[in-house]
């Protein structure tokens, strides 16, 4: 089943996120050698996109959003956890793992290209509490991100998930999902000067091929007496121009529910059913 959902702009939230962030990233920049680490993962970040593969829309400029959604099998979450701390790693470093190894599956002809056979996924992060501000009486969602680059997402899945943890503890450590506030400001500095069919391609050069949004809901109001008539969570939001599939891996009362948007013109119905049936399929073998 896909519903297909509207386009939205996303214009508001790259302003607002990169204005209610830039001081938190100016303030890290000022501590020692910020300033220079981060100019080479600029660099660093230039070179993957050169070498990561680009997803083929069969229409750029159809914008058509499809949605579904999956669970995994009830008293997953803690056998994940434990299966991930005892790698060294989290949950969401398993869900990125697996995305990549299962999207590397289905774009072999990727490994035809000279250059560009990496994967690069993105991860949403919440950068609300890293702001210098208060925004306590702020009304918004504050979101940054981070990626990462897969040079071999074919390689054996262990491997994979070590490379995947070792990655992530240094984006971590350097806080470089900082860094996309200062990427949201730019970019829209582009725009005007591109022609339309340009603008349609101009998105995809990100070379971004899936994204995760992983939330792990919970609030004092779940535990009012209202949460014993709710039934369950439905998580959906709009791939946007960047990416053609994002994962919505939620935690709620235990449960592990995975949402799955895509853009109807990157993959059909039948090719998300095939993905997403492999992708829990790696996670469950992970607790057998």
């Amino acid at each position: 089943m896909a519903w297909h959902l509207c386009r939205c702009s996303t214009r508001y939230w790259h302003v607002t996120t990169a204005l209610a962030c830039r001081e938190a990233l100016f303030g890290h920049l000022c501590r020692g050698k910020a300033l220079r680490r981060w100019s080479l993962e600029f660099l660093r970040a230039a070179v993957q996109v050169r070498y990561a593969h680009r997803h083929r829309y069969r229409d750029k400029r159809d914008f058509r959003t499809g949605f579904t959604i999956y669970e995994l099998n009830e008293g997953s979450t803690e056998d994940l956890k434990e299966y991930a701390r005892s790698k060294g790693g989290t949950v969401h470093d398993l869900f990125l793992a697996a995305l990549a190894e299962t999207i590397s599956l289905y774009t072999p002809k990727r490994l035809k290209h000279p250059r560009r056979r990496g994967l690069r996924i993105g991860t949403v992060v919440d950068l609300r509490s890293l702001s210098i501000k208060d925004l306590s009486r702020t009304y918004g969602l504050f979101l940054g991100y981070f990626i990462v680059f897969f040079e071999k997402p074919e390689d054996d899945f262990s491997a994979l998930l070590q490379s995947v943890v070792q990655e992530t503890a240094r984006i971590k450590e350097m806080k470089r999902y900082l860094m996309s506030p200062m990427a949201l400001r730019l970019s829209p500095s582009f725009w005007p000067w591109l022609s339309d069919p340009r603008r349609a391609e101009f998105f995809r050069k990100g070379s971004l091929i899936a994204g995760i949004s992983n939330v792990n809901l919970t609030s004092s109001w779940l535990e009012s007496e209202t949460r014993d008539q709710t039934l369950g969570c439905l998580r959906g939001v709009s791939t946007g121009p960047h990416v053609p599939i994002i994962i919505l891996p939620t935690t709620f009362m235990g449960k592990v529910s995975i949402g799955v948007s895509y853009r109807l013109a990157g993959f059909d119905e039948d090719e998300i059913k095939r993905i997403m049936r492999r992708f829990i399929w790696r996670l469950q073998t992970l607790l057998d």
